[in-house]
């Protein structure tokens, strides 16, 4: 028998779309052949990387070794799987009709931890369809099924749904009666652990319950630093400063300060890069410089520094040696820090929002890039392209600039417009990139062709080929 990937669930907090996925039909099942059961372990790899229509591809391929009776509990875990792809695809017409088929199953099975976990994968999908209140009304069905059949094991993701819920409805209280409910029944180390505890300091803070919040924000803090997870730890200090700075605590709002980053590179370039560059959990080959420039002050302090355009130039060059591609992502403005980002670079992208005030601002932005073009005598300032982002194509004005500005500016534009897209949204209020969030999105799409495009009008800076020791 092929070992199925899904037969062992492992149940990690997502915020967005998806949670624990179905489990697969148990080996005392009727198996259908083998090849079907390879194709549905191919479909569920592609579902859990969110890549959805190859997911669809292969259920639909699997799914002609499932239609004798005796297989029913494999054709009902097959669409419960293929209504989540279909909500990834925001396909929600076809998804409701495949919950509801797989439904259908479970209460035929009498499987209820099934059909529990569809109601709440149910109810994810109406959330993201902008129809939450039927969505909670799935929750609320689904915690009955989960108590009475003592579904254990549903528990701490059915408690984290509803608190999540009712922490986007504004009722932090009742959210954090639940989030505590999900703690309850996690290992105290694990990520989960962690990140319910900084959801219940959030709710707290809502509610002006400080010194609960600092408890549990300094609990995540601990968890956080010890599993390395520099994101999350990264935000639990800024709220634990926030609340120190409130209760005029100013000393302990300093330590919680991130130590090194983008302003340690203009007012003390000394320190080493093992303590200014952070490497990340998702790729071992992408690292990261925190960016700590928060106050005023530190502004202030740094565009004095930040006077001679070379300084961050200067900075980075010897930092930079291993990497085949740097990023700098620098504010929309033309102060010093800018200018030396704009120095720094080899190309630089412009990205503009469809809107007449962003249209003003680029004019102005473009007028001061020539004149600090002409102070520059060494080095030429390559403008890599304009970039529209956050299009919306049922928007006129949207419309109306991009029309006017590939007119005005042809080559200059490129051919890739990065749409408003919840993928993206979602992406980002996750932390992660949209690419590893869901890789068959529109929004994931428009950026890996926007990566080609960026190679293809530019290949003169990019060398990929190994290097050697």
């Amino acid at each position: 028998m092929t070992e199925l990937k899904t037969s062992a669930i492992k149940v990690t907090h997502k915020e967005t779309f998806g949670g624990p996925l179905p489990g697969a039909p148990s080996a005392k099942s009727d198996l259908p052949h083998e090849d079907g059961i390879k194709l549905l372990d191919e479909a569920v790899a592609y579902c859990e990387k969110g890549a959805y229509t190859q997911a669809l591809n292969y259920f639909d391929r699997a799914r002609t070794f499932f239609s004798a009776p005796q297989y029913l509990s494999w054709l009902t875990y097959l669409q419960h799987e293929r209504a989540i792809a279909y909500a990834g695809l925001e396909d929600y017409k076809t998804s409701y009709n495949e919950y509801e088929q797989a439904e259908r199953g479970y209460m035929t099975l009498m499987d209820y931890k099934g059909l529990s976990l569809l109601l709440i994968h149910r109810s994810e999908t109406c959330f993201k369809a902008k129809n939450p209140s039927e969505g909670y009304g799935y929750l609320r069905l689904a915690e009955y099924l989960v108590e009475k059949m003592h579904t254990e094991a549903l528990k701490s993701y059915l408690y984290s749904s509803l608190g999540l819920y009712l922490f986007n409805s504004g009722r932090f209280y009742d959210a954090a009666q639940y989030y505590k409910l999900a703690l309850n029944r996690e290992d105290p180390h694990s990520y989960n652990a962690a990140w319910y505890k900084s959801k219940l300091g959030i709710a707290y803070e809502s509610i002006f319950v400080m010194d609960a919040a600092e408890q549990y924000y300094r609990e995540a803090y601990t968890q956080f630093a010890e599993l390395k997870e520099y994101r999350e730890l990264t935000e639990v200090m800024g709220r634990l400063s926030r609340i120190y700075t409130m209760q005029g605590r100013e000393d302990a709002a300093k330590e919680q300060e991130i130590p090194y980053g983008t302003k340690e590179l203009f007012m003390n370039p000394e320190i080493p890069n093992s303590q200014l560059i952070c490497k990340t959990k998702v790729h071992d080959n992408l690292s990261f410089i925190f960016s700590n420039i928060d106050k005023l002050s530190d502004e202030r302090d740094i565009n004095r520094r930040a006077i001679a355009y070379d300084h961050l130039h200067n900075a980075l060059s010897d930092r930079i040696r291993e990497y085949d591609v740097v990023i700098i992502d620098a504010p929309a403005s033309t102060n010093n820090i800018a200018l030396n980002a704009l120095y720094a670079a080899d190309l630089i992208i412009l990205p503009i929002q469809c809107e007449n005030l962003a249209i003003k601002s680029m004019k102005r932005f473009l007028m001061a890039f020539q004149e600090f073009q002409l102070r520059v005598k060494d080095k030429e300032l390559k403008i890599a392209g304009i970039l529209l982002t956050m299009f919306d194509k049922n928007i006129e004005i949207h419309r109306k600039i991009a029309r006017q500005l590939y007119h005005a500016l042809s080559n200059s534009v490129f051919q890739t417009i990065i749409p408003r897209h919840e993928s993206i949204l979602n992406s980002s209020a996750g932390g992660q990139s949209v690419i590893v969030h869901q890789l068959n999105s529109i929004g994931a799409v428009a950026y890996i062709h926007l990566m080609n495009e960026v190679l293809e009008r530019h290949k003169e800076f990019f060398n990929f080929s190994k290097k050697t020791e």
